[in-house]
């Protein structure tokens, strides 16, 4: 769908959800502003994450699992109860706190453990990857390289040209059948 305006893109999408035009007396949309008035706040439930970006510990993530009540809050009532906006640096959680979140939250000591395990085995395997990345292009190269320098010194005859199309065909068809 293409539109030219604001004003056509919100008038389609009206109409398309309710059939009723978008006038410009309802709209609380004027010129290149919108206005919010209230916040809906639902509470996660805490879970044993897996985000090997974590430090050290336990991650915790946002399990499915949501209060049954929403919390509607004006925006300016919510702002004048937390006028203070956290540094990005204050938004990290420490270790003994998340694993006491996790306690709280009814998880066992062994389930704290697997998942500092399973975090730092994940950690591992991407420090792993990352540090192959320029490797695994030279290898390539390498690689590339002794396939054109055998086909200069050891060039193929055409029976043996056309038996190695047939054998990588028939490979590609077992790869496919298989899969």
């Amino acid at each position: 769908m293409k539109v030219r305006s604001l004003q056509e893109s919100l008038t389609s999408l009206r109409s398309f959800f309710d059939d009723t035009p978008l006038d410009s007396e309802d709209s609380s949309i004027s010129g290149n502003s919108v206005e919010f008035n209230k916040l809906e706040i639902r509470e996660y439930a805490r879970v044993l994450g897996d985000n090997p970006a974590c430090s050290s510990g336990p991650p915790v993530s946002l399990g499915w699992e949501h209060s049954p009540e929403d919390i509607e809050v004006s925006i300016d009532e919510y702002e004048k109860r937390n006028p203070y906006k956290r540094l990005p640096k204050e938004l990290l959680l420490p270790r003994t706190t998340r694993e006491q979140m996790l306690r709280d939250g009814g998880f066992t000591r062994s389930d704290v453990v697997r998942a500092t395990k399973c975090a730092t085995l994940l950690k591992k395997s991407r420090k792993k990857s990352n540090s192959r990345i320029g490797t695994d292009r030279m290898e390539e190269r390498i690689e590339g390289v002794v396939r054109k320098g055998k086909k200069l010194i050891y060039p193929l005859s055409e029976p043996q040209k056309e038996f190695l199309k047939w054998e990588e065909a028939l490979k590609g068809a077992e790869i496919c059948h298989n899969s």
